[in-house]
């Protein structure tokens, strides 16, 4: 197993984050660094996990409330269309995860 130089890990870190901010799937990303740079599955996850948490990092109060407000209208819309398409496995998803983004699931 190779190490990476500290510039390799810092380079690939810039490169995820850059692939994530374009909106890639992370699956995508996954597989293009476990490619592209020899890493392997694991390790790629963890780039992309770090990436991850600087995006949210760099999300204000008011730009979280806004992205979650958007989430939440998109599910929505996507709850009805699947509705009226008769797929009710999406539907389910698409009431869980809205459950879950507004709190209702929520123990406390």
């Amino acid at each position: 197993m190779v190490t990476p130089t500290r510039a390799e890990a810092a380079a690939r870190q810039a490169w995820v984050l850059r692939e994530l901010s374009l909106l890639r799937p992370r699956h995508e990303v996954v597989a293009a660094l476990t490619e592209e740079a020899g890493v392997s599955e694991r390790t790629a996850r963890r780039y992309v996990q770090k990436a991850q948490q600087q995006l949210l990092e760099g999300i204000s109060s008011t730009q979280r409330d806004e992205l979650l407000s958007q989430m939440v209208s998109t599910l929505q819309s996507t709850t009805r269309r699947a509705a009226a398409g008769e797929r009710y496995g999406e539907v389910v998803a698409c009431v869980k995860l809205l459950a879950q983004l507004t709190g209702l699931l929520e123990r406390g």
